[in-house]
């Protein structure tokens, strides 16, 4: 299932909620990709996208600057494009339970990120930009899978210190 292009005509759009689906029905409603037309609405902050079946986030998605939130866990994400870095004003990133064997190191330009959810993936290393992210207040990793670096090791316990949720 897609959008229709005239989604782009809500140039005052700020919240755009496609997913958490509920009823059986609906699930055959579930997107499979996002029109370009997204990027027509200047004013989009939160787009929330969970437990659609998305396969691949475009490219770009780093053209709707004035996002805060991005909420695509529960899709079958394999990859994450390098553009998600310039989304500087997102504090919110939500990828859990997708197909994500990596993160892009451009992960490390987010430094507004407050929350990062990227548990249940095929994750095993995570860049070591990620440890730029000195602002967040919940990060939630699988800690068995995942092999941290030093340097990330001691990242996540300064992390802890300063009362972020692990």
């Amino acid at each position: 299932t897609s959008l229709p292009k005239e989604i782009g005509n809500l140039k005052k759009l700020i919240l755009l909620q496609l997913g958490d689906i509920i009823n059986e029905e609906m699930v055959l409603n579930r997107l499979t990709e996002l029109p370009i037309e997204i990027c027509e609405l200047p004013k989009l902050a939160y787009l929330h996208l969970q437990r659609n079946a998305l396969k691949e986030l475009p490219a770009w998605i780093g053209n709707l600057t004035k996002l805060k939130e991005l909420k695509l866990g529960g899709n079958f994400l394999t990859s994450l494009p390098k553009e998600i870095g310039k989304l500087e004003k997102l504090e919110v990133l939500t990828i859990w339970q997708n197909n994500l064997e990596e993160i892009p190191k451009e992960i490390g330009f987010l430094k507004n990120l407050r929350g990062l959810d990227i548990s249940s993936n095929k994750l095993t290393k995570l860049p070591n930009e990620i440890t730029n992210l000195t602002e967040l207040k919940i990060f939630l990793y699988d800690d068995e899978k995942v092999q941290l670096s030093e340097e990330q090791k001691k990242w996540v316990i300064k992390l802890k210190n300063n009362g972020c949720e692990l």
